[in-house]
């Protein structure tokens, strides 16, 4: 594949399990290339720039935002809740390398969606939350393009600015689109059929080969509104790839999960301020581990 694949969305339409179906069909093939979604800091990273640089009209923010552009990698695909905004910037830096996809989600239930999630997260939708807390993301407003002032942009509700955001974004794509070397829109319904898993095996690369099994990401939901907001946080990162209907049908692929997230957590024990397993712990789980292949082996044997 000697494409960058880049995928947009207004967010909350499926992007985490793009991500993962996109990581599944790369490994199916053998490619060399990386899926990255929330696990690199570039979609908040790019929201926050390009939103200082048209508040503050400073050229230094675009600069960077080039910077972190062009450290992208042809075999890769970036998944990002958005990455609209950024579009005319990618297609200029990697001219004729870039293919486009865009998650297109039901505006109606997209919009339920991104309302209940700003509500739950107010410190990651900056210009949507009206709470008076401190944002860690800004994303693109309407004042951004000079639709609006800001003072008439604050007064909107949270409904009428969604719906904006909803709309720019997928615009902003159909405006760029035709500068990529190719492009798909795929619909968020049918992100988990196996002949959409298909078209964007083909899209990706026409001589691969699909994969059976699709991800439906965080199809069901713990309750977060049981919890504080530093606990809200905990839960997101940690069940951020969880695909409960798929780990329900298949505990294997549950406890791969689980066990995934251990060796994370022991192997950045010094970082982590959550979710960190010291060397003890490990020591144990790895116990624990031999423990349960001599029960397994015995009732194997007893079963011959």
């Amino acid at each position: 594949m000697k494409h960058i694949i880049v995928a947009c969305s207004p967010g909350r339409s499926g992007s985490t399990s793009l991500y993962k179906n996109i990581s599944e069909i790369f490994n199916k093939n053998n490619h060399t290339g990386n899926a990255y979604h929330h696990d690199i800091k570039d979609p908040r990273l790019l929201h926050n720039l390009y939103h200082s640089y048209k508040t503050k009209k400073d050229i230094k923010y675009l600069l960077k935002i080039r910077k972190v552009i062009s450290k992208w990698k042809k075999g890769n695909c970036y998944v990002g809740a958005s990455y609209s905004h950024i579009l005319d910037e990618v297609l200029k830096i990697h001219k004729g390398n870039v293919k486009l996809i865009y998650l297109k989600r039901n505006q109606q239930d997209w919009l339920k969606s991104f309302v209940k999630e700003v509500k739950k997260f107010p410190w990651s939708h900056g210009n949507y939350s009206s709470k008076k807390i401190k944002k860690i993301e800004y994303k693109i407003a309407a004042f951004h393009y000079g639709e609006m002032t800001k003072k008439k942009w604050e007064k909107l509700s949270l409904k009428k600015k969604s719906i904006w955001f909803y709309k720019k974004n997928l615009n902003l794509f159909n405006i760029n689109k035709n500068k990529s070397s190719k492009h798909i829109i795929v619909n968020t319904e049918n992100l988990s059929s196996q002949k959409m898993t298909q078209k964007i095996t083909t899209f990706l690369n026409s001589n691969w080969k699909s994969v059976k099994n699709t991800y439906r990401v965080n199809l069901s939901k713990i309750d977060f509104e049981d919890f504080n907001n530093e606990d809200k946080v905990i839960l997101s990162r940690f069940y951020n790839n969880f695909d409960f209907l798929n780990f329900a049908k298949n505990p294997l692929e549950a406890e791969k999960y689980i066990s995934n997230k251990i060796i994370d957590g022991f192997i950045n024990k010094r970082t982590y301020e959550h979710s960190k397993i010291n060397t003890k712990q490990f020591k144990n789980y790895l116990l624990n581990l031999k423990r349960t292949e001599k029960k397994a082996r015995k009732l194997l044997n007893e079963k011959k």
